[in-house]
């Protein structure tokens, strides 16, 4: 079960999800995924 820490991390997995949605560039696509991972997130499709 992920566990998310504050709105910050709520509010990066939207972002990550409308960025998907809306075909938006593959490097900032990384930047997030980066912030995400780095954040001991999980991204699940």
């Amino acid at each position: 079960m992920i566990t998310l820490k504050t709105l910050d991390d709520a509010l990066l997995l939207t972002a990550y999800e409308k960025a998907v949605n809306l075909n938006l560039s593959a490097e900032f696509l990384g930047i997030l995924e980066s912030e995400i991972s780095n954040r001991g997130l999980v991204i699940i499709s």
